[in-house]
């Protein structure tokens, strides 16, 4: 993989990759637009918006990436800080940070997630009950809508708006929070990996979910098995935020 020094080909996704492509473009860099798969070769990748960088993560994308907008837990640039952000990616005058990633491995089939993993009945309100394994020990058996099992940058999103706990960048271990829970003193968790969570009871359809897209709907047994799943080299610049800005 090329150092940011070394910077020619661009990849621009998002719903304002035209924008992205014409600014490449003027500084003398091959822009390579598509979908997430599409650009995954290029030796940096310039991502507006959350969903798009989830769509690169999906795409098995190693190269640098900037993001750009707000998300949550990742270092990003504001839309209107873009132009210095990537010109600092550009000329090599930029930092690379690692994003931890997930491995979620359900029914034989491996995904790898950003920010969060969250197993939960398909039907809203409806509550399952759910066994939460670490460390061969199981921690807990929940009732609850789900569970979600974060990332450092997941803890700063959802898994943050479920009351669960922030991990710090750097930290090796996951933050597990059960949503909805029938206890209302339910705890939650900082884990480590690998980490499972089984379908315990089946009282409603149950879905996996990774990161903003249900994958797979689950059998009643079924172990969603969570572990390490490499990084992410995530570009920061002066314009990127730090992980525990608002």
């Amino acid at each position: 993989m090329p150092g940011l020094s070394d910077v020619e080909t661009v990849g621009v996704l998002g719903e304002r990759a035209d924008d992205l492509a014409a600014f490449v473009a003027e500084h003398d860099r091959d822009a390579v637009t598509g979908d997430a798969s599409a650009v995954t070769d290029a030796d940096l990748v310039v991502v507006d918006g959350e969903s798009a960088l989830y769509d690169l993560v999906r795409a098995d994308a190693d190269a640098p990436v900037l993001a750009l907008g707000d998300v949550p837990g990742v270092p990003s640039a504001r839309w209107n800080r873009r132009a210095n952000a990537m010109t600092h990616a550009f000329v090599g005058s930029a930092g690379v940070h690692p994003a931890p990633l997930l491995s979620v491995r359900a029914d034989g089939e491996t995904y790898r997630a950003l920010a969060d993993a969250m197993v939960v009945t398909a039907e809203p309100a409806r509550i399952s009950e759910y066994g939460v394994h670490a460390a061969n020990e199981t921690v807990d058996t929940v009732r609850a809508d789900g569970v979600t099992v974060a990332t450092a940058a997941g803890s700063r999103g959802y898994g943050s708006a479920a009351d669960g706990p922030v991990v710090a960048p750097g930290v090796d271990a996951v933050s597990v929070v059960p949503v909805a829970p029938f206890r209302v003193d339910q705890s939650n968790w900082v884990l480590p990996l690998p980490t499972d969570l089984t379908v315990e009871r089946e009282t409603a359809d149950v879905v996996l979910l990774v990161d903003d897209r249900e994958v797979a709907t689950l059998d009643h047994d079924t172990t969603v098995r969570i572990d390490h799943g490499g990084t992410l080299p995530v570009v920061t610049t002066p314009e990127t935020t730090g992980f525990f800005d608002s």
